[in-house]
């Protein structure tokens, strides 16, 4: 992946902080620890949470569009079945008008490539999500890496344009 260069792999301290997670946290799943053991082979930086049912593994993505953000946090929550992809608020959108709040994402999720960018309608935030079966390959970790790595691209080539739904 040619645009995934721009990016630099480093690990946001301050989230880990916020987060307070156990440095010694295993992964609990098969597929989690075949995640965990391509990353630490490939020297990749993450944190991992297991507070939850599925193995999370977080990164921070240095963007190189994304105006005003300091980094992209993305989580791959594994689990024997199925991978998702998700970060955190992007951004709160401005629900007043919905129809053309869904327009314009709508045109954002045409150019996004891997990603959807979902909205709740609750609180008006929105996310990148997308989702993977497990299919027992034997470069899964690999695999989860490198989509990290797109979902992050993707996020980072939309920002500005989800920014301006605030």
């Amino acid at each position: 992946m040619a645009r995934g260069g721009r990016l630099v792999d480093e690990l946001d301290l301050r989230l880990q902080k916020r987060l307070a997670l156990p440095q010694a946290a295993q992964p609990r799943t098969e597929a989690g620890r075949q995640v965990a053991a391509y990353m630490d082979e490939a020297g990749v930086n993450y944190q991992l949470d297991t507070s939850t049912e599925d193995d999370v593994f977080i990164r921070a993505f240095a963007p190189s569009k994304a105006e005003g953000v300091d980094s992209i946090i993305v989580g791959a929550l594994v689990n024997d079945e199925r991978v998702a992809f998700e970060t955190t608020t992007l951004v709160t959108a401005d629900t007043s008008d919905m129809a053309t709040l869904y327009q314009a994402l709508n045109a954002i999720n045409a150019d996004a490539t891997f990603v959807r960018f979902v909205l709740n309608t609750n609180d008006g935030s929105i996310i990148a999500r997308m989702e993977l079966p497990v299919l027992g390959d034997e470069d899964f970790g690999y695999v989860v890496e490198r989509y990290m790595l797109a979902v992050a691209v993707a996020v980072d080539d939309s920002y500005n344009a989800l920014a301006a739904l605030a």
